[in-house]
């Protein structure tokens, strides 16, 4: 079932910070093995990418709490059209995931962008607040924690559009000889047991697997 998250993206706000590599202000999966795969940039992103010869793949996947975003940008380089599966693109893990409907997420990412979370403050400090009792570490803080909300509803707002215009439902299937076109994928996790996964993307004649690490 989707549900806003406001106080969880806030937090993942400030953990990618340290985390490094993001996404629409989500981390970014770690490969498990990097060093096996060539990495292109790819509309303002680092994809890492298989190379065979009835495809090429780039996959990038992102996160939230239990929800995984998965980009896949698959090319042809034959001279004959690929047909794709509807659900070319499978999550597989020992924990419970499930494919989700891009463009219900976007509806809840975007209710969240237009209702970014605002911290809650003691009534103590509201009401030194409001007398004007604020001090200079107060209002730093404010800005702070103002600036994150901005942040958070910017990224939910670019999310959204993304999956609005590049959800799996909304592509064609078919890839003509020389062209390239970009998947979205929503997977949810139905527990909350963490750990290895694979992205396989099943392109033209051949199955490309990507490893991850939690």
């Amino acid at each position: 079932m989707l549900q806003p998250r406001p106080f969880a993206l806030v937090f993942l706000s400030l953990a990618s910070l340290a985390i490094g590599e993001t996404r629409f202000g989500r981390p970014v999966a770690k490969l498990a093995n990097p060093k096996e795969f060539e990495f292109v940039n790819f509309e303002d992103a680092r994809f890492p990418v298989i190379h065979k010869n009835t495809a090429s793949v780039a996959c990038m996947a992102y996160r939230e709490q239990q929800r995984y975003y998965v980009e896949v940008a698959v090319t042809n380089p034959s001279s004959k059209p690929i047909l794709l599966n509807k659900y070319f693109v499978q999550l597989k893990s020992d924990a419970d995931f499930s494919s989700v409907d891009t463009l219900a997420v976007a509806a809840e990412v975007e209710r969240t962008g237009a209702a970014p979370a605002t911290p809650q403050l003691s009534a103590s400090r509201a009401s030194s607040i409001s007398s004007g009792a604020i001090t200079s570490g107060d209002d730093r803080n404010g800005k702070m924690l103002a600036a994150i909300a901005r942040t958070t509803q910017e990224h939910a707002n670019q999310l959204a559009a993304r999956l609005k215009t590049m959800g799996h439902e909304r592509q064609s299937l078919s890839i003509e000889p020389g062209g390239t076109r970009l998947y979205v994928f929503v997977f949810e996790q139905t527990g909350r047991k963490k750990g290895p996964f694979e992205i396989a993307v099943a392109a033209g004649a051949e199955t490309l697997v990507f490893p991850y690490k939690e």
